[in-house]
C-alpha cells in the first residue's frame, strides 16, 4: 500500500513553506473529481506546498491514482456505487488521504451516503473552506508520521529482541532507526500545535467510517503465488484476508523481491520464508 511522503522536496522544485512550522513540507497531491466550479474554487484553497491534479473522469481519476494523495475532493454529482469506487480506490492507494465531498445543493449532500472527512455546499465561504482543507491536510500528515513512527519503533524492538538472541551488538542500522525514531517523535510533538481535539477524535475514530468501504470488495490476498507463506512468521498475522485499511492484506511490497508484515514490521525477502531481515 502506497504511502505520502514526508521527505525534503526535490532540489528542482521552488522552495515551499509547510502548513507545520519546523517540519518539512510533505511531498503529495491534492486529487480533484468535479466540475469546473469544484475544480476551480478548490484550486483557490489548497495549500501553496502541494499540487492539485483535477479530473473530470473516473477512470482517468482512478488510473492516475499512486500512494501520494493527500486529499481527495470529491464532487457527489457522481452516482453513489461511482463514488464509493473512487473513494475505495483512493484509500487503497494512498490510506492517510482525506476525503472531501463538495456539492452544489445541500439536498445532495443529504442523500449521499459515502463515507467521507469532511463535506460543504459550493459556492463556500473562501475563509472556512481554506482552514478546512488546511486542517484536513495536517491530519493527513499527522497521521503519516504517527504510521511511521509506531513502525520503526516496532522494527527496532524486533531488533532488540533478535540481537539479544543470537548474542548482536548495535549496530548501523538501529543507530539510524533510533535517530529517525526521536525526528519523528518531534515531529508529533509539534503537531499538537496545531491539531485540536476535534482533530484527534476524528482521527482515531476513522476507521469506523471508512474500513468497511475499503474491505467491502473482499479484497483476498494470495500470498502462496508469490512465495510466501499464509501468515507472518513472525506474529502469525493471516495474509491471505483482507483486515482493515491500515493492515491492508497483512503484507505489502517494498522491494522487487521484498515483503514485510503490516503489523510487526517483519520482512521476508526473495521470497524465501526462512530469509527475513527486520524491515
Amino acid at each position: 500500500m502506497g504511502t505520502i511522503s514526508s521527505n525534503e522536496p526535490l532540489s528542482s522544485e521552488p522552495e515551499r513553506r509547510s502548513a507545520v512550522e519546523g517540519l518539512p513540507p510533505l511531498l503529495a497531491e491534492a486529487f480533484v473529481l468535479g466540475g469546473r466550479e469544484c475544480q476551480s474554487q478548490v484550486a483557490a484553497s489548497i495549500p501553496g506546498e502541494m499540487p492539485d491534479r483535477q479530473f473530470d473522469s473516473v477512470d482517468a481519476y482512478v488510473d492516475a491514482l499512486s500512494g501520494q494523495v493527500a486529499l481527495a475532493v470529491l464532487s457527489v454529482e457522481l452516482p453513489d456505487d461511482r463514488l464509493e469506487r473512487v473513494v475505495r480506490e483512493t484509500l487503497r492507494a494512498s490510506e492517510h488521504a482525506r476525503i472531501v465531498l463538495v456539492a452544489t445543493d445541500g439536498a445532495e449532500l443529504l442523500r449521499c451516503e459515502v463515507p467521507y472527512d469532511d463535506a460543504f455546499v459550493l459556492p463556500a465561504d473562501r475563509e472556512s473552506f481554506d482552514v478546512a482543507i488546511e486542517k484536513l491536510y495536517v491530519q493527513a500528515y499527522y497521521s503519516l508520521i504517527l504510521d511511521r513512527y509506531y513502525r520503526i519503533g516496532l522494527a527496532i524492538n524486533n531488533h532488540d529482541t533478535t540481537a539479544e538472541q543470537d548474542g548482536e551488538s548495535e549496530d548501523g542500522k538501529l543507530r539510524q532507526w533510533q535517530a529517525k525514531h526521536r525526528r519523528l517523535r518531534s515531529y508529533l510533538d509539534r503537531f499538537r500545535q496545531f491539531l485540536g481535539p476535534e482533530s484527534f477524535r476524528a482521527i482515531a475514530t476513522r476507521g469506523e467510517r471508512f474500513d468497511d468501504l475499503v474491505g467491502s470488495a473482499g479484497q483476498q490476498g494470495n500470498p502462496s503465488a508469490i512465495g510466501l507463506p499464509e501468515s507472518c512468521p513472525d506474529c502469525g498475522l493471516d495474509w491471505t484476508t483482507w483486515h482493515d485499511s491500515k493492515l491492508g492484506t497483512g503484507h505489502e511490497q517494498i522491494g522487487a523481491k521484498t515483503w514485510r508484515c503490516t503489523r510487526c514490521g517483519h520482512t521476508l525477502a526473495d521470497d524465501d520464508p526462512k530469509n527475513y531481515r527486520i524491515g
